[in-house]
Order: structure tokens, then sequence, then C-alpha cells
């Protein structure tokens, strides 16, 4: 998909939130901030519960996602509702009309937050065994994070029966673990 220019550009390649609060400001005192990039920035970064606390959250979302692929499927119809309510709150409706301009905003926001939860991953304490005594060698560490990437994108997707409006999620996923990793490696093959 199509990126952006200027300060647009420079926002969604940024992944520090502080960064992107400031891109963000200077974007808003020059009135050039998109309807769907205000909504999206509200929901990512305000806490509902305590708008002065500085969160993430579509970090969160995106460790809850990983999550529920692991559910017992005794729970699936559960899950599946709460998979629909994380995207949601991402800003993702899948049976809504969306404008193409929408999609595109949709599309980078998902793929700078990917971004985001893939720098957590690359940590050296993630993947580690045995009880987190030993750690992963690094061919471990990858095959890891290319399945827990699997799972929040198109692993959910089949295992859950989402709505044909998430594969711009999936896809985002997908995209961005390419470019990080620098692979042409598919995620949707489940």
């Amino acid at each position: 998909m199509e990126a952006f220019t200027g300060t647009l550009a420079d926002y969604y390649r940024e992944i520090e939130p502080d960064a992107r609060k400031k891109l963000y400001a200077a974007m808003s005192a020059e009135g050039t901030v998109p309807p769907m990039v205000r909504r999206l920035y509200e929901l990512r970064y305000t806490d509902p519960k305590a708008p002065e606390n500085e969160v993430n959250l579509f970090l969160w979302y995106y460790v809850n996602l990983q999550q529920y692929y692991n559910a017992p499927t005794l729970l699936r119809r559960r899950t599946r509702r709460e998979i629909l309510s994380c995207l949601q709150k991402m800003g993702l409706w899948p049976d809504m009309p969306r404008t193409p301009e929408d999609e595109r905003v949709l599309y980078w926001e998902f793929r700078n937050a990917a971004r985001r939860y893939f720098g957590t991953l690359s940590a050296p304490s993630y993947g580690r065994k045995l009880f987190g005594v030993l750690p992963a060698k690094e061919d471990e560490r990858l095959l890891r994070m290319r399945e827990d990437a699997r799972k929040i994108s198109f692993g959910n997707a089949v295992k859950y029966a989402l709505p044909t409006g998430t594969e711009l999620f999936c896809r985002a996923i997908e995209d961005e673990f390419r470019e990080y990793f620098r692979t042409e490696e598919s995620l949707s093959g489940v």
C-alpha cells in the first residue's frame, strides 16, 4: 500500500510514543491531521480509564491477540468475540465501509504498531527456555517471533473464522514482518 509523505510519513516511521506525540502535535498545529489519524491516535494512546496515563494500547492488544490464539477450544465463541473486540478497539470494524484513505491510514497504523511489537520481541530475553533460565538460540527466537506474528494475524483469522474485513490487519502484520525481518516468507500458511 502506498506510503505517506512529509510529516505524516515521519509519523508512521517513528515507533517511540514521545516522538510520535511531537509529530502529531506538529501536524495538529498545522491543521493537517486527517480525521482517521486523529481517531487512531486517541484509540492507541489514550487510556479510557485514566487519560493522564501514557499508554500504547495497540501494543497491549497485539500481546492479547497472541494469547487468544492459544485459548482453549472450549471457549472458541468467547475468544472470537474478544478478538473482534480488540480489533474494534484498534479502529477496525470488519463490516463497516471505509474509504480508501481510511484503509491506508489503518494499514500504516497497524504496521507501525507491529514494528513496535517486533521491536519488543527482539529483546534477548524473549523466547527463553526452561522457565526463563536458558537463553534461546537466535534461530529459535526468530522461529518463535514468526510463529507469534502468524498467530496474531492469519492464525487467529483462520482458527476463529474472522470476517473478511480483517484481512487488512493480517496483511499489515505480514508486510511489516517481511520488512522488519527482511524475508519474503508468508505468514498466511496456516
